[in-house]
């Protein structure tokens, strides 16, 4: 297995769909074997019935795990990298749209040189602006800055 995806959602019944269907195009495009572990969190809508119906649709591919109380993000995301069987694994929420070509450019960023064993991409809100998910190395100078 070339890539393992995790994605843990909990009532997210509005944007799961949007979320799988993203992921998989991407996944296609890269000519890589893939599994995709959707670990719900104890959802009370109707985001288990939209999971079996992506099982049914991509029985080879979509491997849901149910909880049937929220477990946390910790947790729950280890149990499904237990299970995962990938060189490569990918971590994200169920609120996550990929942009096509952004998988490729991550493994080949992973691929291109042997000390990088992380990559993450930017993430941008719906309208379009970026949203901060890193932050500089802390130093003592950074820390007093931020402080005052």
């Amino acid at each position: 297995m070339d890539i393992s995806f995790i994605v843990l959602t909990r009532n997210s019944e509005k944007y799961i769909n949007s979320c799988l269907v993203s992921l998989i195009a991407n996944l296609d495009d890269t000519n890589l074997s893939f599994e995709i572990f959707v670990v719900d969190n104890g959802s009370s809508d109707s985001t288990a019935d939209v999971l079996r119906f992506f099982q049914k649709k991509y029985p080879d591919v979509i491997k849901p795990i149910f909880f049937e109380k929220n477990g946390g993000t910790t947790y729950t995301r280890n149990c499904a990298i237990k299970r995962s069987s990938g060189k490569y694994i990918g971590v994200m929420d169920s609120d996550v749209e990929i942009e096509r070509g952004a998988i490729k450019k991550l493994i080949k960023t992973l691929d291109s040189d042997v000390r990088i064993g992380l990559a993450a991409p930017r993430l941008f809100y719906a309208d379009g602006h970026q949203q901060k998910s890193f932050d500089d190395f802390p130093t003592l100078s950074s820390k007093c800055k931020r402080y005052l």
